[in-house]
């Protein structure tokens, strides 16, 4: 019986589905809404990090784990200790949409972003409820979550008209433009 090479080694051109474009596709948007608002609402687009006492036992229940962590193993009969680890090429972070004027602030979307598709973004429950009914042919990952399942630039570009389109998104960003020109509006008086 012969062996099958199992290895499919993809070619230095080769498509692989990345995710490379999507943080580009989400700044330029939030560039674009502050733009179509002369800037009275900003959106930012990052890393979400964990603060607070939460954070603090995350941390704590990691450093409880430190001594797991620093074994080290080598596969027998090659030294590897000179070598990077080049898992640090595929790796998954989240990160979070946020609306917000001089006021207030909204988190539009918080998306899992890892290097090939598929991407999931979570909803804010009211977007979900009102967009639902477009997710046809992509995988709602889980209802309760809010969590869409999206597997391609295409896909991306879809949703997000979807979300930012909204109702609820819409009605935020007119309530929000006008409480920053009432509030310029009182800033004028006050300076006259």
């Amino acid at each position: 019986m012969s062996i099958e090479n199992l290895w499919d080694i993809p070619a230095l051109d080769e498509d692989m589905h990345s995710t490379e474009k999507v943080k580009e596709i989400i700044i330029q948007q939030a560039d674009f809404l502050e733009k179509n608002t002369n800037y009275k609402i900003e959106a930012k687009f990052g890393k979400l990090k964990v603060t607070g006492a939460i954070g603090a036992l995350i941390i704590a229940e990691k450093f409880a784990n430190i001594g797991e962590n620093i074994k080290k193993t080598e596969v027998e009969g090659i030294s590897t200790s000179d070598l990077e680890a080049a898992d640090k090429f595929y790796t998954n972070d989240t990160y979070g949409f946020e609306i917000y004027s001089s006021i207030y602030r909204f988190r539009v979307f918080e998306i899992r972003i890892s290097p090939m598709y598929p991407v999931f973004i979570r909803l804010d429950e009211d977007i979900f409820d009102e967009i639902k009914h477009t997710i046809t042919g992509t995988k709602i990952e889980d209802k309760n979550k809010r969590l869409i399942c999206i597997s391609s630039e295409t896909d991306l570009t879809f949703y997000l008209k979807e979300i930012f389109q909204s109702k609820k998104v819409r009605f935020i960003i007119q309530k929000m433009l006008k409480k920053a020109n009432e509030k310029q509006k009182n800033d004028n008086d006050i300076n006259t």
